[in-house]
């Protein structure tokens, strides 16, 4: 994000706030009664693989699951702020899924600032330190893009960066605009994705040298996208990936 954009940003937000204080970005209640934010705050639950974070039946000798001992993916970890379910809440207040899909299918871009504050705290206080050097987003296929509008993890990951105090580095390129990995069943969305993603130029291969970088997008599901978004960051001379998502899919294994 552009300082100019970033400045403009934080204005409409708090113009917005002055005009109707206190009012639920969502669900257009009031603000912290309408129980939105909470729902899709709780973290996650159950007992969860140390590294990609997925569930599993009862806790982990070692604290990995079995695919994450046979194969270790190329990111160290994933820091989830919220279960991605079909249901909702059990008390009827909407949960993570409700807000992404209105982030990324409704047109509602402005929710960004509100799920990249709260995984940008979030992010700040499970990485690993010093912190990460870099945010770099998994980035939508340009036609992808250009058919939404905007590329939600893109926006996520500039928030998460402003609120980190971190450069945001539109360091990846997406080579194919493959199905949405969401619309696929479970083995083909761990399918081969090799070669989707590249380093984005010059410029980018000489910020990710050495550096520690914290990998944004909004929902992991198989595990296959970041996987590949992070192996790529590795080859271009990344020295540590951590993987943060708005919404970790409870499917069992990456």
């Amino acid at each position: 994000m552009t300082r100019g954009r970033a400045v403009a940003w934080r204005a409409a937000r708090a113009l917005g706030e002055a005009l109707v204080p206190g009012v639920c970005p969502l669900c257009r209640g009031a603000r912290g009664a309408c129980g939105c934010e909470r729902a899709w705050s709780r973290g996650l639950v159950g007992p969860r693989c140390g590294r990609c974070a997925c569930s599993v039946a009862r806790p982990l000798d070692g604290g990995l699951c079995r695919a994450c001992r046979t194969a270790p993916p190329a990111f160290e970890r994933v820091i989830a702020l919220a279960p991605y379910a079909r249901d909702e809440a059990e008390d009827g207040e909407p949960g993570v899924r409700t807000w992404l899909l209105r982030f990324k299918h409704g047109g509602r871009r402005e929710l960004a600032y509100e799920l990249g504050t709260a995984l940008g705290a979030l992010a700040r206080r499970a990485s690993a330190e010093p912190g990460p050097d870099a945010v770099v987003a998994v980035p939508l296929h340009r036609l992808r893009r250009a058919e939404r509008g905007y590329d939600q993890a893109d926006l996520l990951a500039a928030r998460v960066a402003e609120v980190l105090g971190r450069p945001h580095r539109r360091a990846l390129a997406r080579r194919r605009a493959d199905p949405p990995r969401g619309a696929l069943g479970a083995p083909r969305r761990r399918g081969d994705l090799t070669g989707v993603f590249v380093p984005a130029g010059r410029s980018a291969r000489r910020a990710l040298a050495g550096a520690r970088v914290l990998l944004v997008d909004d929902v992991l599901t198989s595990g296959g996208t970041v996987e590949a978004a992070a192996r790529t960051l590795r080859a271009a001379g990344a020295a540590r990936v951590e993987v943060a998502v708005v919404g970790r899919a409870d499917a069992r294994g990456r």
